[in-house]
């Protein structure tokens, strides 16, 4: 697998997070659908994260990324309350640490909490994640 795209974010995985190799473990290939055949490349089902290498970027017309399937796909996943993060290949290799730390602060919130995006400074578009739990809504 270490060869695929998929396999370039196990090996980022594995080498920045060492240390907390047994507090977040992924699953490959997880099926997150009862009835679909959909599946995450990368899955951590207990804080229904899930981390998707998109290829094909510069094939035309996006590749099978750009699709109303992988659209549908990406809209059953939010309405069953996943949060997916999509990283290309180049992205992981490029700045492996730096994807690696935006799943780690995903893993870090809790599931059953919303977020409030509310901007820090008009100059710089930032955002401060305010969390609000489901029953002040």
């Amino acid at each position: 697998m270490s060869n695929d795209k998929a396999g370039i974010f196990l090996q980022d995985w594995i080498y920045i997070t060492r240390n907390d190799a047994e507090r977040w473990a992924p699953q490959p290939e997880y099926k997150f659908h009862g009835t679909r055949r959909w599946r995450f490349d990368w899955a951590f089902p207990e804080q229904m994260v899930a981390v998707e290498v998109d290829g094909g970027q510069w094939t035309a017309h996006g590749g099978r990324h750009m699709t109303d399937k992988d659209r549908d796909k990406g809209n059953h996943a939010a309405a069953l309350g996943w949060r997916v993060l999509h990283f290309s290949p180049e992205q992981l290799e490029r700045d492996p640490a730096g994807c690696v730390e935006l799943v780690q602060q995903a893993l870090d919130l809790a599931p059953d909490q919303v977020y409030n995006l509310q901007p820090m400074s008009s100059k710089r578009v930032t955002f401060k994640i305010r969390q609000v739990r489901k029953a002040e809504l």
